[in-house]
C-alpha cells in the first residue's frame, strides 16, 4: 500500500523500492506488469494531457483567422504543452531506472508493441509541437493529431 501512495505522489524511486521488495516477497503476484508501470502510467499520462492539449493548441491556431494574436498563443501553448510532457517524462522515468524497462520486455508481445508504438508517438507529437512553435504550420498540426490519434490507439490496444 505504500509503494502506491509513493507512487500517487510520484515518488517513483521509493514506489519501486517498495515493489521490488514485494515481488521479491510474492513473485506470483507482483510480477511484469506490477513492475513496468512507471512506463506505463507515464504513456496514461501523456494520452491525457496530450489529447486535452492539442485541441487547445488547435482552436488557439484556428481562432487566428479573426484574432491575429491568437496565432502568437498557439505557438505559446505549443511550447508549454511540449515542455511539460518532457519534464513529466523525465520526472517519471529518470528515477524509475532500468527496472521498468526489463519488465517491459517481459510483457507481452502484443503490450509491448502497443507500448512502443506509444512512446514513438508520444516523442512524434512533442518533437512536432516544438517544431510548431518554430515554424507554425497547417500541416505540423494534422501530424500532431495524428501522433496522438496513434497515441490513443496504442493505449486501446495495451489496456486489452
Amino acid at each position: 500500500m505504500i509503494a502506491v501512495l509513493d507512487a500517487e505522489r510520484l515518488r517513483v524511486r521509493a514506489a519501486m523500492r517498495g515493489l521490488r521488495q514485494l515481488a521479491a516477497d510474492h513473485p506470483d503476484r507482483y510480477g511484469a506488469p506490477a513492475l513496468s508501470w512507471p512506463v506505463r502510467g507515464l504513456l496514461a499520462g501523456l494520452r491525457r494531457g496530450l489529447s486535452a492539449g492539442v485541441p487547445v493548441v488547435v482552436a488557439l491556431t484556428l481562432g487566428g483567422r479573426w484574432w491575429a494574436p491568437s496565432l502568437l498563443l498557439a505557438r505559446g501553448a505549443a511550447v508549454v504543452m511540449a515542455l511539460v510532457t518532457a519534464g513529466l517524462a523525465i520526472r517519471v522515468l529518470a528515477p524509475a531506472g532500468r527496472l521498468p524497462w526489463l519488465c517491459v520486455s517481459l510483457l507481452p508481445a502484443r503490450t509491448r508493441r502497443a507500448i512502443g508504438a506509444g512512446l514513438v508517438a508520444a516523442s512524434g507529437a512533442v518533437h512536432l509541437l516544438l517544431w510548431y512553435a518554430v515554424s507554425p504550420h497547417w500541416l505540423t498540426l494534422a501530424l500532431v493529431a495524428a501522433a496522438v490519434a496513434v497515441l490513443l490507439t496504442a493505449g486501446a490496444v495495451e489496456r486489452t
